[in-house]
């Protein structure tokens, strides 16, 4: 009974790894974004918390925008300088993914998703992330055109 219970340790033994590492990558990477979080959540707080009439006011709403692209944009860059910089990290794959959504040059995307190493790449994510990419290069061939 010891020796099956050595044998599913040592078999489990990687995957407890890859969680540790994963749970530290995301310990890094929450800690670099918590302050553009917080900012971000603090304009949307201030904005929910205005009257109707206060939200109608062009001059506030384009003064919240431009704060929260702002701090949008800071959060991207944060988000791109992590990924680059843990091209083995599944945390980075996930905070690549985040920017996705607000990259829209598909060389950039296909360029920087190649820098992760092809265990991260071949990830669940990963995988779901090539089909994008590929779908973005190439949308007459997935019948995605606009």
């Amino acid at each position: 009974m010891k020796t099956v219970i050595k044998l599913m340790l040592l078999c489990l033994l990687p995957f407890l790894g890859i969680a540790q590492d994963r749970n530290a990558d995301s310990l890094e990477f929450d800690a670099l974004v918590k302050s553009v979080q917080e900012r971000q959540k603090a304009i949307k707080t201030e904005y929910s918390s205005k009257t109707a009439e206060q939200k109608k006011d062009s001059l506030y709403v384009k003064d919240v925008m431009a704060r929260f692209n702002a701090v949008r944009e800071e959060y991207i860059n944060k988000c791109k300088d992590y990924y680059r910089s843990h091209p083995g990290s599944y945390i980075g794959l996930k905070a690549f993914s985040n920017v996705m959504v607000f990259e829209k040059d598909a060389g950039v995307l296909d360029s920087d998703f190649k820098h992760f190493n092809k265990e991260v790449r071949n990830t669940e994510l990963g995988k779901s992330i090539a089909k994008k990419i590929k779908t973005l290069l190439n949308p007459e061939a997935t019948g995605q055109t606009e």
